[in-house]
């Protein structure tokens, strides 16, 4: 899901955050701000739910231990 804010210039210069603000289980959420860098303007805002799934049986899994690995260090 995706909301546009404010129309892009030519040429300009992006800022996107990124956030997953809960450790992931079967699924993970990430947020998405992207700001015109010139103007600290937000001009989108939206978010992506990814599932992980067994590549066998194509059934919801837990998240991958190297991925929990991997983000575990930023919840601590």
């Amino acid at each position: 899901e995706a909301m546009n804010l404010y129309q892009l210039k030519n040429n300009e210069l992006l800022e996107i955050e990124t956030r997953v603000e809960q450790l992931p289980t079967s699924k993970v959420h990430i947020d998405h701000i992207v700001k015109a860098k010139e103007r600290d303007v937000v001009v989108a805002t939206g978010y992506v739910e990814l599932a992980f799934l067994n590549a066998q049986t194509y059934k919801p899994t837990r998240a991958p231990k190297f991925f929990i690995d991997a983000i575990q260090k930023y919840y601590e």
